[in-house]
């Protein structure tokens, strides 16, 4: 856990949602230069177990088997260099999962989301917005259609069948370039 990950904003919103009597229970896991800062932030802000529960690192096998326990999956990491051209796995591991999920603008993330309806998104490092959108799901007809349209996404595009079949497009189309361009050089 560091800082580019919106943990912070996070536990925020977390702590808003608190303050308005709403139910949660926030699960994190990892580990990090910065998760002693979180811990102390959590308890700063009156959050403690069982609302916020830091698990550390676990196998992926674990953190996997926890979501079925889980209504919603949220990706809180800050729009940046690095996250507007990275996927994080964890967003097909929530869509999978059967989970709706609440991400920040960080593309390409954002599009991912907004074009499957697989939940919703909020403004970068806005705790407010994140609170609002986990309110917005707490709807559960809401959060049932948006984790249904992220699993379908997911059998039908988001998957290694998919990303061999596109990988193995783009090679036989690279090949073939490669020896067209071949061929004019000689003649």
């Amino acid at each position: 856990m560091e800082e580019p990950r919106g943990v912070r904003v996070l536990l925020q919103a977390a702590a808003l949602l608190a303050t308005r009597s709403f139910p949660f229970r926030l699960t994190l896991f990892g580990d990090g230069k910065d998760v002693s800062d979180f811990h102390a932030c959590a308890r700063d802000l009156g959050l403690s177990r069982p609302q916020v529960d830091f698990r550390g690192r676990v196998p992926n096998a674990e953190a996997l088997a926890a979501l079925p326990n889980a209504d919603i999956g949220i990706i809180p990491h800050f729009a940046s260099e690095s996250w507007n051209t990275t996927i994080p796995n964890k967003l097909f591991d929530y869509m999978a999962a059967g989970l709706a999920v609440v991400t920040s603008d960080a593309k390409p993330a954002e599009r991912i989301v907004r074009e499957t309806g697989a939940g919703l998104v909020y403004r970068d490092r806005d705790a407010a917005d994140l609170a609002r959108a986990i309110e917005v799901l707490a709807d559960p007809a809401r959060r049932l259609d948006c984790a249904r349209r992220g699993q379908a996404a997911v059998r039908q595009a988001y998957n290694a069948e998919r990303d061999a079949e596109r990988l193995l497009a783009a090679l036989q189309q690279a090949v073939a370039s490669h020896r067209r361009s071949g061929r004019r050089e000689k003649a």
